[in-house]
């Protein structure tokens, strides 16, 4: 990228010795369409330009999250940033939009905003260690379990043994591929939701029944 905008700033000073000259002899008008071209060329330079920034500022952003640790990073504030990132490549201009570099990063944005919803119903309280056993198996794929690992964490340490599991991270759950699932993640949520109805409405039950107190007499 360097090289090209140290040639066409050469192909500038040339074209503008050779403006002069062609003033000096009244037939500029015959240079138009040669710095029409340059000016050209120079505007899809610095919009290329942007475009490689953007995507080192988007390749930056997902290095970050993708360390952190699944069970505690903000995927609203994901969300709200992937939007960020997809009204800068709706704003990009048309005369860079044929390159491949344009259309990768398309891509990736597209992706992590398909993405973020399905991140965030995983995150629901609705989710219990089965829902992502049964997960795996509709992927299928091997999903990581985080519920157990946090369990198997917790009981660990109250029996005071060293837990040297590295917590479950972002980068794991985006490796799945969900936005190639949607269907099937969300008819997990639909079914983890309603079993989660199911079990509030049994635990209310319990408590009403163990509140009650039967009186036996005799007969």
């Amino acid at each position: 990228m360097k090289e090209a905008i140290e040639i066409h700033r050469a192909k500038m000073e040339e074209f503008k010795k050779f403006l002069h000259q062609a003033t000096v002899f009244e037939f500029p008008q015959l240079l138009d369409e040669a710095g029409r071209i340059l000016n050209r060329i120079g505007s899809n330079l610095r919009f290329a330009i942007d475009l490689w920034d953007f995507i080192d500022s988007f390749e930056d952003y997902m290095s970050n999250i993708r360390s952190q640790p699944w069970a505690s990073v903000d995927l609203d504030a994901v969300e709200v940033q992937s939007h960020a990132f997809n009204d800068a490549v709706f704003a990009m201009p048309a005369s860079i939009r044929f390159s491949h570099a344009f259309t990768t990063i398309q891509a990736a944005v597209k992706e992590l905003l398909a993405t973020c919803p399905l991140m965030a119903s995983l995150q629901s309280e609705n989710m219990r260690e089965r829902h992502w056993d049964q997960m795996g198996a509709k992927l299928d794929k091997v999903v990581p379990n985080p519920l157990r690992q946090q369990r198997e964490a917790r009981e660990k340490e109250l029996s005071g043994i060293e837990v040297t599991e590295q917590p479950l991270k972002l980068s794991t759950i985006l490796s799945l591929g969900l936005h190639e699932h949607v269907e099937a993640v969300e008819e997990l949520m639909e079914a983890a939701m309603k079993e989660n109805k199911m079990e509030a409405s049994l635990d209310r039950m319990r408590v009403y029944w163990d509140a009650l107190e039967f009186q036996v007499n005799e007969y």
